[in-house]
């Protein structure tokens, strides 16, 4: 069982604090999840931008750790798995997919040990 972060949400509202600390400790596995058509080089997921025609791979990437991801075709930058899901239709969908066939995501306020 995890370790509970610190909530102050009220109730209704989604408290985005804990969802980006939850998401910091498995981006590993989310990330792959959400743009399966890359792969894994060191602390990065390379794969080719989802939201413009890219015949680059490798001028998309995020950081696994951080969850910063960055176009380095565009220069385009981001901050974390909220923004990349803000910034990309076709990761929200496949957050969407995998809930239909049964991903359990991680429950905000626990984060994995």
């Amino acid at each position: 069982m995890g370790a509970s972060v610190g909530s102050t949400a009220t109730a209704g509202y989604v408290d985005f604090k804990a969802v980006r600390l939850t998401a910091l400790g498995v981006l590993d596995e989310i990330v792959p999840r959400l743009l399966p058509d890359g792969h894994r080089s060191g602390d990065e997921w390379i794969v080719r931008n989802p939201t413009r025609s890219d015949a680059t791979l490798g001028s998309f990437k995020i950081n696994l750790r951080s969850g910063v991801r960055s176009d380095f075709a565009t220069g385009d930058k981001g901050g974390d798995v909220i923004d990349l899901l803000a910034y990309d239709d076709a990761a929200r969908d496949a957050v969407q997919s995998h809930i239909r066939r049964g991903w359990k995501p991680i429950p905000v306020g626990e984060v994995p040990s």
